[in-house]
């Protein structure tokens, strides 16, 4: 069983402690697999453990949209490598059709944005970010 890192209080060590345990007994849901998966990205910091996580959570249900988001965030802020890059393009992709919600679709184009400006397609971000501004205004300024 892994353990949680990084700067976690003892509160949230035994959280992550009580979410693997359940993992492990195949009896977590998928919003405690997420939950633990984000306990393990911060404050955790191991967004390797993340990933795999989220990974599970895709294997079981493909179109989780918060999963395919975070997924793309540990694959441009973790591996950082060009491949890694492109997958976290082809999974922000998906989730800008016109009928996820507004934020969904204003996250996924903000790691996109991200991910193209690393590969250095520069031409495009500046038109990515200002379409996620557009469609959740009030999520950036909130800097959520």
């Amino acid at each position: 069983m892994t353990t949680l890192g990084g700067h976690a209080t003892p509160r949230e060590r035994e959280r992550a402690a009580a979410l693997e345990a359940k993992l492990q007994a195949q009896s977590a849901s998928l919003d405690e697999q997420l939950e633990l998966a984000l306990l393990y990205l911060e404050p955790g910091h191991d967004g390797f453990r993340a990933a795999e996580l989220l990974e599970r959570i895709l294997k079981t249900e493909p179109e989780h949209d918060l999963a395919r988001l975070w997924l793309a965030h540990c694959w441009i802020y973790e591996w950082m490598d060009e491949n890694a890059l492109r997958n976290a393009v082809t999974l922000c992709d998906a989730l800008t059709d016109a009928s996820k919600p507004a934020p969904v679709r204003s996250a996924a184009l903000l790691l996109k944005a991200t991910a193209l400006r690393q590969l250095g397609g520069d031409g495009e971000v500046i038109e990515l970010l200002s379409l996620s501004v557009e469609l959740a205004p009030e999520w950036i300024g909130n800097g959520q």
